[in-house]
């Protein structure tokens, strides 16, 4: 491997790890300001020591400029409601416009690049691989052992200290390196791993294992990634799952009649699962933490109705003393108003100017960030995801067929770095 090799990964994964900083990382509730600063450090030191002059790829250029052109649209249109309302948190509204700011620039320098790119979301789905074969081992151990006997140490995160439904279980990290979010009556643990819900975990999960199935296809860090899924307990993590195979599998072969038939398949299998999955799927939520769904659907219909009187929004922040008012983001129409929730919808789906292979495969990618943000988690806004809605699907990584193996050289691209 080569010095500039050897700096690429290390600085990739530096950004990488400051990333999990940054909401919706566990550590970001606590630890915002150290993450931008990690994270601008890391993008400097590669500024600085970019001796190969790596340049955009051309693709890249205008996927990453249509992500600038979007939030920059969608801060210009809150920072107009915020002041016409007069109902919104300037405060609020400026802390994330700041972290996104950081954000967007420091990793759209470096992911612009086509190699820089891969290198990063290769470390990133290989991450939350390893995950959750730990979540895995934890799993089975929970059931063999005393939990106590495997407890490492815990992790203080800011809004999760012993009330509401995790009863402080988050934040507790046991062998191998496990991160709890609750533990169900029954003796289930479910895993969060360093992000701040176990949704956002099965979310992170989905897109790493959509993100290697259009790539390298690694065997096991999708292994990893699907126990991932199944040791977060969330019911939406099993639709996304089979959502997501049903969208690879139609969309390696074309979206033929037949493969489409296999992905409405994959959909209607979903609903089964989400409603009828023993402890996790919805029928049983409905009667053990019937919260969990209520939460959502009346914080939901209470935005759109919000939406449906001022279709403006009231303002970024106008309905934080209401804890659930953003927890979807549908249930953020009261806020943001229409177009603002639009703007976010269309950065988390992946669209951006091209329609190209590379561009529909991407769209797959990011489809369980943007499903999760409509229907089950607050995550649309928070920092990180700006950054990986940046990802790219090379045209040359074997996207029509699915084979065995890993890319050879022969399919690489020829990267610009001259």
């Amino acid at each position: 491997m080569t010095q500039n090799k050897r700096a690429l990964k290390l600085t990739s994964f530096s950004l990488l790890l400051s990333l999990f900083c940054i909401r919706p990382g566990a550590l970001g509730q606590n630890y915002t300001p150290i993450g931008l600063v990690l994270i601008t450090l890391a993008g400097a030191v590669f500024l600085i020591r970019n001796e190969a002059r790596i340049r955009p790829t051309d693709e890249l250029k205008g996927d990453i400029f249509g992500t600038i052109v979007l939030w920059s649209i969608f801060v210009a249109y809150e920072s107009v409601v915020i002041v016409l309302s007069g109902r919104g948190s300037v405060q609020f509204f400026i802390n994330d416009v700041v972290i996104a700011f950081v954000v967007i620039c420091v990793y759209g320098s470096f992911l612009a690049n086509g190699e820089n790119n891969q290198v990063f979301f290769r470390q990133f789905s290989t991450l939350i691989g390893c995950m959750g074969i730990s979540c895995g081992i934890t799993f089975v151990l929970f059931r063999l052992v005393s939990p106590e006997s495997i407890h490492l140490f815990d992790i203080s995160i800011k809004g999760y200290e012993g009330s509401g439904v995790t009863a402080g279980d988050t934040g507790r990290v046991y062998f191998p390196f496990s991160m709890l979010y609750q533990q169900f009556a029954q003796g289930l643990p479910r895993f969060c791993s360093f992000f701040t819900e176990a949704g956002i975990f099965q979310a992170m999960a989905c897109f790493g294992f959509a993100y290697e199935s259009l790539t390298r296809r690694s065997r096991w860090v999708r292994f990893g990634q699907a126990i991932a899924i199944v040791t977060s307990l969330s019911s939406m993590g099993l639709v996304l799952l089979a959502i997501s195979m049903g969208a690879i599998y139609a969309f390696r072969r074309r979206f033929k009649p037949a493969s489409i038939s296999v992905a409405v398949a994959a959909c209607v299998i979903a609903l089964l699962l989400a409603f009828y999955t023993p402890m996790v799927g919805l029928a049983d939520k409905a009667i053990t933490r019937g919260g969990t769904i209520t939460d959502r659907t009346q914080a939901s219909q209470a935005g759109l109705n919000r939406a449906l009187v001022n279709p403006l929004g009231d303002g970024f922040g106008s309905d934080l003393t209401n804890h659930n008012s953003g927890i979807t983001l549908i249930a953020s129409l009261g806020a943001w108003g229409f177009l603002g929730v639009i703007l976010q919808a269309v950065l988390l789906s992946g669209v951006r100017r091209h329609f190209t292979l590379s561009q529909i495969a991407k769209v797959i990618v990011c489809l369980p960030l943007l499903l999760t943000a409509l229907f089950s988690e607050p995550i649309a806004g928070l920092g990180m995801l700006y950054a990986l809605v940046m990802v790219w699907i090379p045209e040359h990584s074997n996207l029509s067929a699915p084979r065995k193996g890993v890319i050879g050289p022969q399919n690489r691209p020829a990267f610009q770095t001259t």
